[in-house]
């Protein structure tokens, strides 16, 4: 049996998808199954099915529900998977049989294989983890205010995910395999720096470096226009790397992925303007050239 709460909340057996028609049923399941195997105490029971105050007979409901949902397992032959304690109840489940169990599974391995070197690995069991993630946890239901804040840190985990799977495919020399992909999520998080910095940092190693430049203009504009802020120093540095041409191996970066192939966990910062004029290199010779030609200059006026 399978439960999936990566997505809209889906419960499959052999025979295929089960149907819960009835919603307040679907938040009891959904609440039961992010704390799973944990008991889950009534109080939180009802403040996650309800998304405001609840109804004074919320107790005597969510024993309806639970009847119900037991009704339901029975008829699968899954009777015993809704348990009651004192107090509370538990949805006895295998962490295989459990999207979100699965995940964070796949991806605390993940990261822990890519902090000791192991990028390969590391890679592997992220993409696993990535692959789980249907949409936003639970979008389909109205749920309190304490369990959305778990399904926004649960978003919040899929996103590390993402970036450390990119990190990951970095190190591992994938530049241009990766280009789409990043594209893609800043497209999805604009704001988000990290995403930003690995984008320039895939361009740039696969030959694209006006592309690379085009992205850090775009990621500057979007911080000054949505937050109305000057962008910080880490991608500042990688900036002057491009433009200068440099080595991106030698940037200073807080961020790595060790590989055979290291190639920079991107910097968390936004690019300020650029130091050099860009582009300007018609206009600068004309300027040279005035200079040196011992033509009169016109008298200038300068005003602070």
């Amino acid at each position: 049996m399978r439960f999936g709460v990566l997505g809209t909340l889906q419960v499959e057996t052999a025979a295929g998808l089960v149907a819960i028609r009835a919603m307040r049923v679907r938040a009891l399941l959904a609440v039961l199954l992010l704390d799973a195997p944990q008991v889950v105490s009534m109080e939180r029971i009802v403040s996650g099915i309800w998304p405001v105050k609840p109804p004074r007979s919320a107790v005597d409901n969510v024993r309806t529900y639970v009847f119900q949902l037991r009704s339901l397992f029975e008829q699968i032959d899954q009777r015993d998977r809704l348990r009651s304690y004192p107090g509370g109840y538990c949805l006895a489940v295998e962490p295989e049989e459990v999207d979100l169990l699965r995940f964070q599974s796949l991806a605390d391995h993940g990261h822990r294989a890519v902090a000791v070197g192991d990028v390969a690995s590391g890679r592997v069991l992220l993409e696993k983890a990535s692959t789980l993630w249907r949409d936003h946890p639970l979008p389909e239901l109205e749920l309190g205010a304490v369990v959305r804040a778990r399904t926004t840190a649960l978003d919040e985990q899929y996103w590390r995910v993402r970036s450390d799977l990119i990190a990951a495919r970095l190190a591992l020399g994938e530049h241009a395999e990766v280009v789409p992909t990043l594209y893609w999520l800043v497209g999805e998080r604009s704001l988000d720096e990290a995403l930003w910095a690995q984008l320039v940092t895939a361009l740039y190693v696969s030959g694209r470096t006006g592309d690379a430049l085009a992205a850090l203009a775009t990621a500057r504009r979007t911080c000054q226009e949505e937050l109305g802020v000057d962008p910080g120093p880490e991608l500042r540095e990688l900036q002057a790397v491009v433009l200068d041409g440099g080595d991106l191996a030698k940037a200073p970066r807080r961020n790595t992925v060790s590989g055979d192939n290291a190639a920079l966990h991107a910097p968390r910062a936004l690019p300020a303007a650029p130091r050099n004029l860009v582009g300007r290199h018609g206009e600068l010779s004309r300027v040279e050239s005035l200079v040196g030609s011992g033509v009169a200059r016109p008298n200038l006026s300068v005003v602070a």
